[in-house]
């Protein structure tokens, strides 16, 4: 068996993960009882206060429009945890209605919900590569928003599974999105497209949690970063809710290293951030990662991190991103397979291709993993729901990471695909009929 190329994971190389730079932060606090202290205990809940400040520092720096505070930002053990924990004190199953996700979604997403007690109760929001259609998003959620014939409407107006508290609110809807990089399909979202979410939120009492993860990772470092929901949110007219309706949702993971298990979300003022400090586990168990964020203050406050991301993570994901391009244009572009949308478009991690008809996803994944030993994700994995539809939609295309490999394998593994490609393709070919012409 060929040696494991694996496309499907998308975590940071391994190679590239900063052990010296953490070492370094790490014996900086932790020689100093100063800052030592603070770092092994509990923390206050709205998380390490030297994080939030040089984390809204660095934040202003980077996005246009941005206006963090520390009283913002609340820190989180990563973007998963933090999800988890939004749900958890910005939603009751009783009073919301439902989660709309684009899809394709972020293949793991769907369970956090659904463990939060929407099973049954997400529904895609179809991108074809040219936007969502706001509007009829905005008549689906109506319908969705309606009882069925036969409730009783007063009964389910008054369901709750939680109870009223003045430092919080629940949300009629959530909408999930990864507007920046997408996960699965590399795509940004246009500035108009985000002012409309942001309108149809206001409109509809509905959430946007927005997965912020890949933006610091553009494939080349000139890209610049459009503003956040979040910050469309603070800034756009006809805004009349306290909580906002938008939360954005960052990660060190990426960045950093998935183990730190760090991260941050931000609202459009201090409520938000402060209503998310005060879940029970929060309280009782005190801030998330209160070590690990000390120890990431030090790295923003002595422009360790920023100076990894600009010398290190963008030009070496940058040659890997290229390196994949090149292998998909001139190995699998003559068999049919293409590029949803501008190619060039992407950063983050992931490259989004659809396959020649009537090829799957899936039966490619199989037979790259059963006869070449390389790890793909079928598009069909990263649908929203069960429906038939979207499942069949998707599985006309894959995802394809490209920061986990290394460069040296990811022409290999390109190579590997093109050869199961063509096999399915041969045996996809109508055969001659029996005494047919030979002329």
């Amino acid at each position: 068996m060929a040696p494991l190329i694996d496309f499907a994971k998308g975590w940071p190389n391994p190679l590239y993960l900063p052990n010296h730079e953490i070492q370094s932060a790490a014996n900086h606090v932790l020689n100093d009882p100063q800052s030592a202290i603070p770092a092994l205990d509990y923390g206050p809940n709205l998380g390490h206060e030297p994080l939030r400040i040089e984390l809204a520092k660095w934040l202003k720096s980077s996005y246009p429009g941005c206006e963090s505070t520390p009283q913002t930002l609340c820190i989180s053990g990563g973007a998963s945890q933090n999800l988890a924990r939004i749900l958890d004190v910005y939603t009751d199953p009783g009073y919301t209605r439902g989660i709309w996700m684009i899809s394709p979604t972020y293949f793991l997403a769907p369970r956090i919900f659904e463990d939060a007690g929407f099973y049954k109760r997400l529904f895609p929001v179809f991108d074809g590569g040219l936007g969502i259609d706001i509007e009829a998003m905005r008549r689906r959620m109506l319908e969705v928003s309606e009882p069925k014939e036969g409730t009783n409407k007063e009964f389910l107006s008054r369901l709750r599974f939680k109870p009223p508290r003045d430092d919080d609110k629940k949300y009629r809807y959530i909408i999930y999105l990864v507007p920046t990089f997408s996960n699965p399909t590399g795509s940004i979202m246009s500035l108009g497209k985000r002012r409309e979410l942001v309108r149809l939120a206001r409109e509809t009492d509905a959430l946007l949690v927005t997965d912020d993860v890949y933006d610091f990772l553009p494939s080349f470092d000139s890209m610049k970063l459009p503003p956040r929901l979040v910050d469309i949110d603070r800034t756009l007219q006809g805004a009349n809710q306290p909580f906002g309706n938008t939360v954005s949702n960052g990660s060190f993971s990426k960045l950093i290293g998935p183990g730190v298990r760090c991260g941050w979300a931000e609202g459009i003022n201090d409520s938000f951030a402060y209503g998310l400090s005060c879940s029970g586990a929060t309280k009782s168990g005190g801030a998330p990662s209160q070590l690990v964020a000390a120890f990431i203050a030090n790295m923003l406050a002595e422009n360790t991190l920023q100076t990894l991301i600009r010398d290190t993570l963008i030009p070496t994901y940058s040659r890997h991103h290229v390196e994949m391009l090149e292998s998909v244009v001139n190995l699998l572009s003559p068999l049919g397979v293409t590029f949803d949308g501008n190619m060039q478009r992407s950063g983050g991690f992931f490259l989004w291709l659809r396959l020649p008809a009537p090829l799957t996803g899936s039966e490619l994944a199989k037979r790259a993993k059963e006869k070449a030993n390389v790890l793909i994700v079928a598009g069909s994995a990263c649908a929203v729901a069960d429906g038939a539809s979207e499942l069949e939609v998707l599985d006309k295309y894959i995802r394809l990471c490209w920061t986990y490999p290394e460069v040296e394998d990811i022409r290999e593994g390109i190579e590997s695909l093109s050869m199961c490609l063509r096999e399915m393709i041969d045996e996809n070919m109508p055969q001659p009929s029996e005494g047919g012409s030979t002329s």
